[in-house]
């Protein structure tokens, strides 16, 4: 279901190692690509990453999903392999200390949730909000975060905060309660 977004990861990754090697390496010696699919799986994140660090990479980049990222990150902080990821946008994972390896390319949730209630509140100047997610782990974290932030603010009033179901066939139950 995210191969939408691992795929991209893995195509410029292929482009980047292309370029690189096309100059002659890093100090000479040829990037070699392993790439591996976890499938946003957190058992199968830890597999892939024993995989990974057995076949003797030195650097990671991904996981795609904020739990598998977690799942791996003991390992490869284990091994001392640095990871990066375009996508694992959960605080804890940089600002907790645990995972010193482990950098990303995304702002985090509260960083991402702060944007848009500030945007929301002083660009829109919207005084009643409503905040909806999928339920996933990143709709239910950044969800929280606006959340918090819109309260500590006290400038505008969340009359709505609640998860939906993703690919429901009817959201008029929804769209009447926003109204």
């Amino acid at each position: 279901d995210f191969a939408s977004r691992g795929m991209p990861t893995v195509n410029a990754a292929e482009l980047v190692a292309e370029y690189i090697n096309g100059t002659g390496g890093v100090n000479g010696r040829m990037i070699e690509l392993i790439v591996g699919d976890d499938a946003c799986n957190p058992q199968e994140a830890s597999s892939t990453a024993t995989r990974l660090v057995e076949e003797g990479v030195h650097a990671v980049i991904g996981h795609i999903c904020r739990g598998t990222t977690k799942s791996a990150l003991k390992t490869y902080n284990d091994s001392k392999i640095v990871v990066m990821s375009p996508s694992a946008s959960n605080p804890a994972l940089t600002q907790s200390g645990d995972y010193p390896n482990f950098f990303r390319t995304i702002a985090s949730d509260d960083v991402q949730a702060k944007l848009q209630v500030d945007f929301v509140l002083n660009v829109l100047r919207r005084k009643k909000i409503a905040i909806l997610h999928d339920n996933g782990d990143y709709g239910k974290s950044l969800a929280e975060f606006l959340k918090s932030f819109l309260e500590k603010e006290k400038k505008a009033q969340v009359v709505m905060h609640e998860g939906i179901t993703m690919g429901a066939s009817d959201y008029s139950e929804v769209v009447k309660k926003i109204k």
